[in-house]
C-alpha cells in the first residue's frame, strides 16, 4: 500500500491534511479511496468546500449555514466534494 509524507501507510476512512492535484490550496478531509502499487494519483479524498454567499440560493447542491464571528454573519454554502492526489502529498491527522 502506498505511504503518506510522514511514512504512515494509507487506508480508507484516513483523516488526512494536504494538497491534492485539481483544488489548488491544502485540504483536510477523510480518504476514500487508495490504489495500491501505484506511485501517483493512488488517492481520492472526500473534504467540503465552505463558499461566502448572499441572497437566496438552490439548497439542493449543499447546505447553507450562517457563520456567526463577533457580530458578522456571513453565509456560506458547504458543498461535498472529492479530488484527487499523491498520498506523498498527504500526512494523516487525529
Amino acid at each position: 500500500m502506498p505511504h503518506y509524507s510522514d511514512g504512515v501507510e494509507a487506508k480508507v476512512g484516513d483523516k488526512v491534511i494536504g494538497t491534492p492535484y485539481n483544488h489548488g490550496k491544502e485540504i483536510c478531509g477523510e480518504v476514500i479511496q487508495v490504489t495500491p502499487n501505484s506511485d501517483s494519483c493512488n488517492l481520492i479524498v472526500a473534504f467540503v468546500e465552505c463558499i461566502k454567499v448572499s441572497g437566496m440560493i438552490n439548497t439542493a447542491i449543499g447546505a447553507v449555514a450562517t457563520v456567526s464571528n463577533n457580530r458578522i454573519q456571513q453565509r456560506v454554502l458547504l458543498i461535498g466534494a472529492y479530488d484527487y492526489g499523491d498520498t506523498k502529498s498527504f500526512r494523516k491527522v487525529q
